[in-house]
């Protein structure tokens, strides 16, 4: 049905139909006719595409090329008028040519080896050469070799004025040539034109690409998918001017797809083979033109006139009309050659299933993103799957703010989202409800599983994160090999670092491989921590040499020979660097310094080596880039300051409103922009400076008032387009602060940090929080208190205990709960708390207002507090602020999730013998961490109370809550706590007697922190099969392991581990004859326990370790270790009356210590006690080195008793001294 208007035009008839558009023969209102294109059906392609064309088409100003008169909207759908044209298309004069030639839209045929039996099936129903004698059809335009030569040389000359411009049509077909008269060609329908990319200075990683365009004159490089230049018009030309030579497009093909990989791989049938008497020059230019690699092709339409002049096309340019403008183009990669083969080889290793990781670095503008998309391009012909990811930042300088957590990885979660929602399985089915933790970081998650209702701490989240990634990535990979590459990794967050970080030792076995590019200058320790997690593989870019140099010039400028002295001036300025070289280059052609002469060839000035002193010789990239800045129109600056306020990248939408610029106008600022090679445009249509430098200077020569106007702009466009999305808040606070809007930039800062520690970005928190408190001096005391309170928390969960106490104690300063300065305050207040607690423990504590910020604000402080003096050792400081903590949330009006406080205070209580007090606490701790819904707290609470259990040795229960406890842990994937409880587990095999189990648990510890580098419960691991061993009887091993262990404790402030692995290590080498290193071993644990003593049940064996290894070297006759033996015995009888674990050992050693001495009755006593003690609480060890005592007291029943024992537990030196 037709419309009846359309705008100012009334509709008479439809013109034609095509794939997206209708072409209706209109009348203006005044009565000219027009033709009014608009779209058949409206959606979102073929809505972007006639708004692309109608903005190409405003711009380009060529009579052959169709002129736009109007355009509009009507009913949501953009239509424009162009002039009517009178005559007919280049596919009616073929036709009209080779009537019985087969249609390009329904030809079939097979491949076929061209020979004499298959030759004629190949030719038209015509040779060209007959044709131009005897037409069959009478009405049909004349046809010579002169006249095709004439109307495809008349076609190259719009095509080069549309090429000067930056635009590629992309569907150049007969169809779409319009021919006025018998020679004059008009060129229409740019519904698929594009700006195309002439040698970006800053490369850009694009893998594929949308198809589109017409099968039969398709280039291989566009149906590929890749970047197109001009160069796929002129395949394209020469697609058609083979049709005007032989009746038949280069390939005919069942299907589309068939005739689109023919142009791919298979090669054009020469042209002589269906047209003899085709003259040799006609073959080889239109055999060069369908040269499969860009480069091998002519590469301007001018050269293409030139070469069909010289072949008899007649007539010459207008004199009127303006020179089509000089370009260049996209260099291909030189200078590689080292490089890339090393890489591909790395990637044969993928596709055979072996994963790994490489870097390549390089200063700026030497081309590491290029040869990484060169390599992603190697890796997708292997059959890898390729993911692009790019770290960006917010500000432009390298310590502002960078994108949000984990935005390198978007691409990643992006492609498991559209995993799930092809269906092939669910969210759910693949990883279970863990996966809505990755919602915050990726919108396109939501909604795949349902929403995270439980409390998670932002440490363990931070676990539970970087494990469901890792889920996410296998099942990205689960179809084939992956490779992901990673761009400027310098600009990464912190935990996107955490997760390359924790992906040690996986990826080579996974089939992933993760490819990066760093600048040389920005590298950081962190940076370098994470190359070295991952074993990458370290490639160095260099800069170029002169051959290298020549090939980037002669691709730029489409030349066939080296023009040497242009290379060596090139390679001279550049001095070997690639963005220099072709910066050099393109800022020649574009000031017109180099130009092409009528004949095609390139020329400086007037004459040839004298003038290249014209060309630009600025010393630095920034000083061509103040050159090209400087060249543009104010309303193209005006929109370069725009997007270099947005950022590196940005949405032409957004772009425009930030530039205050209508529609027309914007898109004609871009326009100029993506031409002068300041911004390009992606494949997903937002736009990206070509290069840093670019918007860097852009940025920097704004005057401070219009920076401001347009941070201002930018935050009210970015509010109105992402008011809620938390992932843009860290931008709106970077346009408000440099707005001057400082209290809006807090606000915003404020929810920025508080997002990025509830999503386990630690390292973006401490930096928010950091400047937040800087930008906002006079804020109210509560408010900054909360501010320390959070920032505390970023500087515990990245390991620094002092910036976290320090932050800490300000934050309680200023909500009133200033820390206790000695020890006598510090007795004052946990006096004040048991009472506090007692009472309301006594009469129940009832809540009788509105939850109080600031309370809550106070406990949680204070109970961080409490775990900073845990590591620290400071028992006063633990006491006083758990019971602030838990006196604070219990007055606060609300759950405070704080389970791990009850936790420790039961534990407390439990050191103290008071095990009623204790069991309530840690009822309370699971009750609180049940309802705030906190796993991890619930975890954490029967962790505590496992090891309350183990230091009285209560096995049972405390087999019970660790396997709890590690169940939980398992399900919210925490390796934290996991790890937390194989330890406990460990020590009740260990300390039962089951010294191979206890190996096994300390094996699976040491695995997992391995895994994650967690170097404190790696040493755990260590040193507790080391334990394994020394009482199995495997010294050499043991003396091994705890030597490592103790490598890898020096630098840790772990006192318990320095005691635990020092005793039994002096207690291995004593049993393996080693007197001196026992001794020195023995005598500075023995030191260590008299600096303090850590409330930590496993510290145990060290004192045991040290007063063995005294006995064993007294044993042996060194008698001068009879004092230390006794203090080492005396300090381990004291660690028994707070752990009675410890009770057996302490009895059977001071009894070994009175027979050393001679006091055989004293001895027997303790020693039966000992063995009392070890059967009540079923540690067969300590029953077997009691009976081994009471054999050696003269007691001989003991001995046997003593080997069935040492026998059963596998404790082979026993057996070899008793």
């Amino acid at each position: 049905m037709l419309h009846e208007r359309i705008g100012p035009y009334q509709i008479l008839d439809v013109l034609g139909r095509g794939g997206m558009g209708v072409v209706y023969v209109a009348e203006r209102d005044d009565g000219t006719e027009a033709a009014v294109k608009t779209v058949r059906v409206a959606n979102e392609s073929t809505l972007e595409s006639i708004r692309r064309e109608i903005q190409t088409l405003r711009e380009l100003k060529h009579p052959g090329v169709v002129a736009i008169r109007d355009h509009g909207v009507t009913e949501g759908v953009p239509w424009y008028a162009m002039e009517l044209l009178h005559g007919s298309t280049l596919r009616d004069h073929l036709r009209s040519w080779f009537p019985e030639s087969p249609s390009t839209d329904d030809a079939t045929r097979e491949l076929l080896r061209v020979d004499s039996t298959t030759r004629d099936l190949l030719k038209p129903a015509r040779k060209a050469a007959e044709v131009a004698a005897q037409a069959a059809n009478p009405d049909a335009p004349p046809y010579s070799l002169a006249h095709i030569a004439t109307i495809f040389r008349n076609i190259c000359e719009p095509l080069a004025y549309v090429h000067g411009q930056g635009v590629v049509h992309r569907d150049l077909s007969p169809v779409n040539v319009f021919l006025v008269g018998a020679e004059r060609p008009v060129l229409f329908d740019f519904g698929l034109a594009a700006q195309f990319r002439v040698g970006s200075a800053r490369e850009v990683l694009e893998i594929g690409g949308v198809l589109r365009g017409t099968a039969h004159y398709m280039a291989p490089e566009q149906a590929r998918g890749e970047v197109v230049d001009a160069r796929a018009d002129i395949y394209a030309l020469g697609c058609m001017l083979y049709e005007a030579l032989t009746g038949r497009p280069p390939f005919l093909g069942n299907s589309p797809l068939d005739v689109v990989l023919q142009h791919i791989d298979a090669p054009p049938i020469p042209p002589r083979v269906m047209v003899p008497a085709l003259p040799l020059a006609f073959e080889e230019l239109v055999l060069r033109l369908l040269a499969k690699q860009p480069r091998d092709r002519l590469g301007y339409a001018q050269d293409v006139g030139a070469a069909l002049e010289r072949l008899g096309a007649k007539g010459t340019s207008s004199p009127d009309l303006t020179p089509p403008r000089s370009y260049t183009y996209r260099p291909s990669l030189a200078g590689r050659t080292d490089e890339i083969q090393a890489l591909d080889a790395l990637m044969r290793k993928l596709a055979d299933g072996t994963g790994g990781c490489a870097v390549l670095i390089g200063e700026s503008g030497v081309g590491k993103t290029r040869l990484a998309a060169e390599i992603a391009t190697l890796a997708g012909g292997h059959g890898i799957r390729v993911i692009t990811c790019e770290c960006e930042p917010i500000g432009t300088t390298a310590d502002e703010l960078h994108g949000s957590p984990l935005h390198p990885l978007r691409p990643v979660l992006r492609a498991f989202a559209d995993l799930c929602r092809d269906g092939v399985r669910s969210a759910i089915d693949v990883l279970g409800p863990s996966v809505s933790v990755l919602a915050a970081y990726e919108p396109a998650l939501a909604g795949l599983a349902p929403p995270l209702t439980e409390h998670i701490d932002p440490v363990a989240m931070r676990f539970r994160v970087l494990a469901v990634l890792r889920d996410v990535l296998v099942e990205v990979a689960r179809a084939g090999r992956l490779l992901v590459v990673l761009d400027d990794l310098h600009l990464a967050d912190d935990l996107t670092l955490a997760f390359l970080q924790s992906l040690r030792g996986f990826l080579a076995d996974a089939g992933i491989f993760v490819l990066a590019t760093a600048r040389v200058d920005e590298l950081t320790s962190e940076i370098t921590t994470t190359l070295d997690a991952l074993s990458a593989s370290w490639f160095e870019v260099p800069r170029l040499e002169r051959r290298a140099i020549g090939a980037i010039v002669r691709d730029m400028l489409a030349l066939e020979d080296d023009a040497p002295t242009l290379t060596e001036f090139v390679t001279a300025r550049s001095e070997g660097n690639p963005l220099f070289a072709a910066e050099y280059v393109r800022t020649a052609v574009d000031e017109g310094l180099l130009h092409r002469d009528i004949h095609g060839r390139w020329r400086v000035g007037t004459r040839d080596d004298e003038t290249y002193d014209r060309l630009p010789t600025p010393g630095s990239v920034r000083e061509l880039v103040v050159r090209r800045l400087e060249s543009l129109s104010p309303t193209a600056r005006g929109m370069a300051s725009a997007a270099a306020t947005l950022g590196r990248t940005s949405s032409p939408e957004l772009l425009a409103e930030v530039a205050d610029m209508t529609g027309e106008i914007a898109r004609a600022a871009i326009n100029e922009l993506i031409h002068r090679h300041v911004l390009e445009e992606l494949p997903d249509t937002h736009l990206r400076f070509v290069h840093d430098k670019l918007r860097e200077h852009a940025y920097a020569e704004m005057a401070e008032l219009h920076r401001r106007r347009f941070h201002q702009r930018a935050a009210a466009v970015l509010e109105v387009h992402y008011r809620g999305d938390a992932l843009h808040l860290e931008q709106l606070a970077h346009h408000h602060e440099h707005a001057g809007q400082l209290a809006l930039a807090a606000n915003y800062l404020e929810k920025a940090a508080e997002h990025a520690l509830a999503t386990a970005a630690f390292g973006e928190a401490r930096t928010l929080l950091r400047h937040l408190i800087q930008i906002a001096p006079d804020a109210t005391p509560e408010r900054r208190a909360r501010w320390n309170r959070l920032l505390g928390e970023a500087c515990f969960a990245l390991g620094d205990l002092g910036g976290s106490a320090a932050h800490l104690a300000q934050s309680l300063d200023g909500l009133g709960q200033t820390v206790p300065s000695n020890k006598l305050r510090w007795s004052a207040r946990i006096a004040g708390g048991i009472a506090r607690q007692m009472w309301s423990r006594t009469i129940g504590r009832r809540r009788t207002h509105a939850a109080d910020p600031k309370l809550v604000d106070a406990a949680l402080a204070s109970a961080r507090m409490s775990s900073l003096y845990f590591f620290n050792d400071d028992s006063l400081g633990l006491v006083g602020s758990a019971l602030t903590a838990a006196n604070l949330a219990e007055t606060a009006g609300s759950d405070v999730p704080i389970a791990e406080i009850y936790s420790q205070l039961g534990y407390i209580a439990g050191l103290g013998r008071l095990h009623g007090v204790a069991a309530a606490y840690f009822a309370k701790a699971r009750d609180i961490a049940e309802s705030t819904r906190d796993p991890i707290g619930l975890a954490r609470a029967v962790h505590s109370e496992a090891a309350f259990h183990v230091g009285t040795g209560a096995w049972q229960l405390a087999r019970t809550a660790a396997e709890q406890g590690l169940s939980i842990a398992t399900s919210v994937r925490n390796p934290q706590e996991v790890e937390v409880a194989y330890t406990i587990l460990g020590h009740v095999e260990f300390s039962t007697g089951q010294f191979e189990a206890s190996r096994r648990s300390a094996v699976m510890l040491y695995e997992s922190a391995q895994a994650r580098a967690n170097l404190q419960h790696e040493t755990w691991g260590v040193y507790t099969q080391a334990r394994a061993a020394l009482y199995l009887g495997e010294l050499d091993d043991a003396v091994r392991d705890f030597e490592r262990a103790m490598a890898m404790l020096a630098g840790q402030s772990d006192h318990a581990s320095h005691i635990l692995c020092g005793g039994m290590m002096a207690s291995a080498f004593a049993r393996r004859g080693d007197a001196a290193r026992a001794k020195a071993a023995a005598d500075d644990t023995t030191k260590r326990i008299g600096s303090r003593l850590p409330p930590v049940f496993t510290i145990a064996e060290g004192f045991i370790g040290a007063a063995d290894a005294y006995l064993e070297l007294w044993r042996q006759g060194d008698k001068s270790v009879a004092s230390a033996a006794k203090t080492a015995v005396d300090n381990l009888a004291r660690l028994a009356r707070i752990f009675p674990i410890a009770s057996p050992a302490a009895h059977n050693l001071a009894g070994v210590y009175l027979l050393r001495r001679g006091a055989r009755r004293r001895a027997v006593a303790s020693l039966r006690r000992g063995l009392k003690t070890a059967e009540r609480l079923a540690m067969p060890y300590d029953q077997a080195i009691a009976h081994a005592g009471l054999a050696e007291a003269g007691e001989a029943s003991h001995r046997v008793l003593a080997r069935e024992l040492f026998s059963q537990l596998g404790c082979r030196w026993h057996l070899d001294v008793s």
